[in-house]
């Protein structure tokens, strides 16, 4: 599963993981576009923001890897408007705590997984949102690699964050 799979990173890493020969399901907000990429890579397009761990489950069997990216936003520094340090904390960090509450129990059946986030770029209010990415990853390996669950966070961007990911499928 590739979240924020229409652009950038995200759409890089889910081409690279079904060329690969991963079964790759593809999430992002613009459907038409979603479905357009899940065609040219052979993934299967879950548009929206429902549930698509429930939607991941139904259509594959399961999740193995999930990878969550998060859009990156223009630098404003402590310009940033509150919706600004919002929007970029629910779509950089709770969105992954979210997701991780429903795939760690999932995950703890199933006798493991693993969750990778790729936290945005662009300045104060997306390196915060980085910062706290990787405490919630660090805290779910710590808290749960006993019963096979990891996380990661990939700070690096472009070809090497989806060589990262790459390594870790």
């Amino acid at each position: 599963m590739v979240t924020g799979a229409n652009a950038g990173v995200g759409r890089d890493v889910a081409a690279r993981l079904a060329a690969d020969g991963h079964r790759v399901l593809v999430n992002d907000l613009d459907p038409v576009a979603l479905h357009e990429l899940a065609h040219e890579i052979g993934a299967i397009a879950a548009p929206g923001d429902d549930d698509v761990v429930a939607l991941a489950n139904e259509w594959l069997g399961g999740v193995d890897v999930w990878i969550g990216t998060s859009e990156s936003v223009a630098d404003r520094g402590l310009d940033a408007s509150d919706d600004d340090w919002g929007d970029m904390w629910t779509g950089a960090v709770m969105a992954h705590v979210g997701v991780a509450a429903d795939l760690v129990a999932q995950w703890t059946t199933a006798g493991g997984g693993t969750l990778v986030v790729i936290p945005p770029v662009g300045g104060v209010p997306a390196d915060v949102a980085a910062g706290a990415a990787a405490a919630f990853t660090r805290w779910i390996t710590d808290s749960h690699s006993e019963s096979g669950i990891v996380a990661h966070t990939i700070a690096s961007t472009g070809q090497a964050a989806v060589d990262e990911v790459a390594a870790l499928v």
